[in-house]
This record gives structure tokens, sequence and C-alpha cells, in this order.
């Protein structure tokens, strides 16, 4: 159930009121300075009705409970929100709207109008969430005026409802007809990698997500700063999908750009290497790191599902630092997937080259800018060559370095990216 909070109030005068008041202060304060009974009752009889017109204004009575059905689902699903109480409008005329996000599309609208002296008791509307996010949906404003239409009055009903739109990933009914065995699923195997198992690996400094068990408080007092001991997984391999959500990943078309692309692939590939056995994580690079350790199950699924619903673009320092400081919560040897537009070009492949040579498989899937800029533009710019030019070089230098690189163009679906990149 939506918060409740406290009404807020606005009363607005509009143009035709402000005239009325003007002629009944000018015709009160002529009657007076001339000594004109006729124009000092004709302004007070003016006045008179302004005010009347506004306590008819502030007449509506009554409330509304707002209630929201799903609060949680994914991307092209429909919510259903209504509105039930008693509202009446004895001398006004009444519009009832609620607020919803752009990217949500209400068939028929979420405007409703009272005539003076009517009744609501219940109304709503269903809306279809086009795109993934954290949304607020309201509140209703009750817009009261009236019959001359001089003042007005807004107050905001119901609170709001908080609704979570979910990346949709690829149907479960795709995953067989990939193709086999995928090079970037090792699966239920014996790794060397670090997790949840009993063999001693190394240590290394402590992050604030790691459980207390772990801390070596002998190399800890060495040190002078708390240290933690890595164990091998003994069945599952950690993958680490590294998603760049800096600010001008966001830049484009609303639907269709680098970000929302890299986010609607990220979705589907944690699904498929979820079911291949596998632990996943996941770093979201933005105006800082965050980090979400390795797991598996249902419900880390939905756990990530949750943290891309809530990415948006931010921040703008250099890829090639914000990797390496990632690389420090990376399991050794673990495989990796960054998923990036590469905007800065060469100047990106100093952090590329220190992931390569910390031992980690990479696979890079890259949403390409120049391309959409193109699809913008329909004009090749100097820039546009340029960007084209440092693309493929960068793009030599990872397959040389041992990595696999994905140029995921506009035309290509989701599927299709996933059974090249799994393939």
């Amino acid at each position: 159930m939506p918060d409740n909070p406290e009404q807020d109030v606005r009363r607005r005068v509009t143009g035709k009121g402000y005239l009325i008041l003007l002629l009944s202060l000018t015709m009160i304060l002529a009657g007076l300075s001339i000594s004109s009974p006729f124009f000092s009752i004709t302004g007070f009889t003016a006045l008179l009705y302004a005010v009347s017109s506004y306590l008819r204004s502030a007449s509506v009575k009554g409330e509304l409970e707002r209630h929201a059905d799903p609060t949680e689902l994914f991307e092209g699903g429909r919510v259903r929100v209504s509105f039930e109480g008693r509202l009446k409008a004895p001398g006004a005329n009444v519009v009832l709207q609620d607020e919803v996000p752009p990217t949500a599309y209400v068939k028929g609208g979420t405007r409703w109008r009272l005539p003076a002296g009517g009744v609501v008791r219940r109304v709503g509307y269903r809306a279809k969430m086009k795109l993934r996010g954290m949304y607020r949906l309201g509140p209703l404003k009750v817009v009261s005026e009236d019959p001359g239409g001089h003042f007005t009055i807004e107050r905001s009903l119901s609170g709001e409802s908080r609704i979570t739109v979910l990346p949709r990933p690829v149907p479960a009914g795709v995953l067989p007809r990939l193709r086999a065995p995928p090079r970037l699923l090792p699966g239920f195997s014996h790794s060397r990698s670090v997790g949840q198992g009993k063999e001693f690996h190394s240590i290394r400094e402590y992050y604030p997500e790691d459980p207390f068990k772990i801390i070596n408080w002998p190399a800890t007092a060495r040190r002078r700063k708390l240290m933690v001991n890595q164990y091998e997984a003994e069945s599952l391999t950690d993958v680490v999908i590294i998603l760049d959500a800096r600010e001008w990943t966001g830049r484009g078309d609303l639907y269709r750009n680098p970000l929302e692309d890299s986010i609607k692939v990220a979705a589907s590939l944690i699904r498929l290497l979820l079911a291949a056995r596998n632990r996943v994580g996941l770093v979201v690079i933005g105006e800082g790191i965050k980090y979400i350790r390795p797991a598996a199950g249902e419900k880390h699924f939905r756990s990530l599902l949750h943290e891309l619903a809530a990415v948006s673009p931010r921040g703008g320092g250099p890829l090639k630092e914000s990797l390496k400081v990632a690389a420090q919560h990376l399991s050794p040897s673990s495989p990796l997937v960054l998923l990036t537009p590469l905007t800065e070009g060469m100047d990106a492949w100093e952090g590329l080259e220190f992931l390569l040579s910390l031992g980690h498989p990479l696979t890079v899937i890259s949403p390409d800018p120049a391309e959409r800029e193109y699809y913008v533009t329909e004009v090749k710019t100097p820039r546009y060559v340029l960007t084209k030019i440092e693309r493929k070089a960068l793009t030599s230098l990872l397959v040389k370095g041992g990595a696999r690189f994905y140029d995921m163009k506009l035309s290509h679906t989701v599927r299709e990216v996933l059974e090249e990149v799994m393939g």
C-alpha cells in the first residue's frame, strides 16, 4: 500500500479572477473618491461574487484511496491503478489527473472530469510500462474550479505508487536452441577461481561486503589493515558481468541507446549463465563502482534484475581507471563479460589490457556508438570516421590479447547477440 502524505493544496487565481478582482477594487475606490454609491455598491457586489466563487471552488469533499497491482513487473507488462472512495463537488467543476512517467502508455489517458454536483466513487486505468526502471505513479491531483472559472484549487490525494519495472530477459524456452557447447559457460566443473570452497587460495584486502568469518587476523596484524582469506570454488565458476553505465552511455534514443541495449543483453546473459550452473556477479560502473558478489539461484537472479532496473547513466570517469578499480573485487582468473560502447577508443586499452594481464578470460560486447550517431544524423562526420578507425584498431588489439569481441549493431536482436557470444 503506498504512502498517504498530507495533502498538498495549491490555490490559484485565473485570468478571469484577476480581472474581476481588479474591476471590483477599482469601482470601490472610484466610488469612495467621487462619493458615488452606485460605483461603491457595484464594486462591493463584484467583490462578494469573487469571494463566493472562491468558496465554491474550495468545496470538494472526500477522499480516494489508491491501489496499484502489480508493483513489480517486466518491461512491456501492465500495471492496474484504481482509486476507490467518495469525492463530491457540490458547487465546483472538478478534474482528476494522475501523474505517470513518459515511458508509460495509458490508453484513454489518466484525466477525468467531474461536473458540478457530481460524485465519483471509482476510477482507474491500466498503464503499459515500456522501459525498465524504478518509477512513481502519482500523486492523484484534484483540481476544482468555480463555475465561472475565476479560481482553482489543486489538491494532491492518495500518495504515490512505487513500481519496479525489471528488464525482460530472453524467454527460457529459447535457451535449449542455443548452439552447444557454449564457450562462455564452463558450467558445473572444478574451478581454480575464488569461491565458497574450503581450499585456501590467497589473501587480499577486506571489502565491506566480505563476511567477518574469512578475515585473516594474523595477516591483518602484520599489515595493519584488514585482510581476508580467499578459497577455491569447488564446483561452480564465478562469471562477472561488467556494465558500463556512465553518463554518455544513455545518450541517444530513449529506448535504443547503448545503456538500454547493454542492460537487455546483460539480463538475458545472467539467465543463461545461471541456467548453466554458474555463479554470476555484477559490476556497475557509473558515478562509482557497485559490486554484487557472485551467487546462484532464482533469488540472486531477481536481485540482479533489480540492480539492472535501478541503473541510470551517471558519472564520467575514464573507463581504464574504473576497470582497474573494479578488478580489485574480482575473483582471480574468473571469466568476465564487459558491456561498453568503448567511446574513449584507444584510451580504454590500458584498462582492458590490465584485465587480460590478470588472467581473466574476457568477452567484450560493444554497442557501436558511431553507428548510433549515424542513425540519428545520417551524416558520416569526421568524428564518425575517426571513431570507426580507433574501434577497428582496438578490436585488433583485443583479439591479439586473447579477448573475444562482439560488435553489437542496431539491427541485432538480443537473441542474435547471445547466440553469437555463447556459440
